[in-house]
């Protein structure tokens, strides 16, 4: 009890581990003299994003993220995503001239700054709710 194992030769861990123990061990702060610092928000974001292009590279998810931050073309998905509604109302109204059935999405756009994110559905708002009121609040612009 009290001993951690430790490899007497890191290079050479056949040769079996140390008997010091646990209490001994000599603990250090991380990051040499005034220990870690962080850098702040900006520096963490920038290695999160530096971090998915590495591990989801050759994925397809490059362009929706770079859409999803606004870094590449700020306003480029929301264009896009609007022309390819035009598009998909056109189908409706050729192949299902029923008025009733596109037009729903007819007048819909993606308006920047509302639909990165999704509206907090009503009834989750309200089941939240406690004695002093809710405890969810509607994502900004979807009022």
């Amino acid at each position: 009890a009290g001993h951690l194992k430790k490899y007497l030769d890191n290079a050479e861990p056949s040769k079996g581990f140390s008997a010091l123990p646990a209490a001994n061990y000599d603990i250090k702060p991380y990051g040499g003299v005034n220990g870690f610092t962080a850098k702040g928000k900006d520096y963490a974001r920038k290695a999160v994003r530096f971090e998915r292009r590495l591990e989801l590279a050759m994925e397809g998810h490059r362009f929706f993220d770079l859409q999803r931050w606004d870094v590449a073309e700020p306003g480029y998905m929301a264009s896009l995503l609007n022309t390819y509604m035009q598009k998909e109302v056109a189908k409706f109204e050729f192949y299902l001239p029923d008025p009733l059935t596109y037009d729903i999405l007819k007048n819909k756009t993606f308006v920047k700054g509302k639909h990165e994110i999704y509206a907090i559905p009503q009834v989750q708002i309200d089941q939240s709710a406690d004695a002093a009121g809710p405890t969810l609040i509607q994502n900004p612009n979807h009022n």
